[in-house]
């Protein structure tokens, strides 16, 4: 590994990380990030994209909060050394990482999880029973495999330490994650591939599940115009919608005062027949089976779970956006949700 001279969270720092691949990109580029794609990965690396500003993020802000406490925790509690530096591939110096923790034989992550985690209370026991990656999996932070991975490789070290901090308790619980060298090798291929991609300009493929579809992109001009044509189209009938909606909205209301001064009229009758009829009782509440069920049952397996699930459904939802400067929590987007019947079907 070169060592990079830089200070972390600088401005010359994220000059430096925009320019290669960091550990935090790994599982991105392996697939394995639920927040991010390939493809938009790639976009903010070309700057097509706006970065996004994590500087608000809560998880982002107690990691840093916290990174100097649970490093001091992770020192006194194993006996190591671990030196906060940056550094790069020897032999590929776009593949990058910024160490909480680093030393000659192995590298050190922080990582500050919120302590309302209910796996907080199973972890002690978990560590004694499960190695590192099982441990991730387990409690569902298997995305930081291949962070620790990426890092390895950088380093050209064979252990790593994924170091969990309760910063409430002020206890650690520090996870060996061994090198894998057969995941670092399609690691390394694979974002040898993406920097390509970033070097030359050529797009990488969709995650048609997961990146969204631009018409402008995507179609021909021919197409273009169709979709822009249907589009129009659907406004016009959501704008006839909206307008009878509103009007039986109004009809709702005045039938509701009305109503309300026959039921004043009633007494404490509670059932009225004439040219209508009306009828007063009491509507029990809905049961929240999902809280009794946590409540009785706990630990019911997921596989338990999943079999009594009722057949899904494929749903279509089609939504305007917002009007520019208009806040949020207020006119929402308005949607049209149908379900897709031919996939359904199938």
């Amino acid at each position: 590994m070169r060592l990079v001279d830089i200070e972390q969270r600088t401005p010359e720092w994220l000059a430096w990380r925009a320019q290669g691949i960091g550990a935090s990109e790994a599982p991105v580029i392996m697939g394995e990030s639920p927040y991010q794609t390939p493809h938009n990965l790639w976009g903010v690396k070309s700057g097509l994209i706006e970065p996004p500003d994590l500087s608000g993020n809560p998880n982002v802000r107690r990691g840093v909060g916290f990174e100097d406490a649970a490093l001091a925790c992770f020192e006194e509690m194993t006996g190591e050394i671990a030196i906060p530096t940056c550094g790069e591939h020897q032999d590929f110096p776009f593949v990058r990482a910024s160490f909480d923790g680093w030393a000659p034989t192995k590298t050190t992550e922080i990582k500050c999880p919120y302590p309302a985690h209910a796996w907080w209370a199973d972890l002690p026991e978990m560590v004694k029973r499960l190695d590192g990656p099982q441990v991730l999996k387990e409690i569902g932070l298997g995305v930081y495999y291949g962070q620790t991975q990426h890092q390895m490789l950088v380093a050209g070290v064979r252990q790593s330490t994924l170091f969990l901090y309760n910063a409430e308790t002020d206890a650690g619980y520090p996870l060996l994650i061994p090198a894998n060298d057969d995941y670092q090798i399609e690691l390394l291929k694979k974002e040898i591939e993406f920097w390509q991609w970033v070097r030359t300009g050529k797009e990488p493929p969709l995650d048609n599940k997961r990146d969204i579809f631009r018409p402008a992109d995507r179609l021909t001009p021919e197409q273009l115009v169709q979709w822009q044509e249907l589009q129009a189209n659907w406004l016009a009938e959501e704008s006839k919608r909206l307008a009878k909606a509103k009007e039986v909205e109004d009809i709702k209301a005045e039938q509701e005062k009305l109503r309300n001064a026959l039921v004043v009229l009633m007494g404490d009758f509670l059932k009225a027949q004439d040219e209508i009829n009306i009828t007063r009782f009491t509507k029990r509440g809905a049961v929240d089976y999902a809280k009794v069920l946590n409540e009785v049952a706990p630990n019911t397996p997921e596989e338990v779970i999943e079999r009594h699930r009722r057949k899904s459904s494929n749903q279509i939802t089609v939504t305007v956006p917002k009007a520019e400067g208009e806040s949020k929590g207020k006119g929402k987007g308005r949607s049209r949700t149908t379900k897709d019947e031919a996939a359904v079907a199938a």
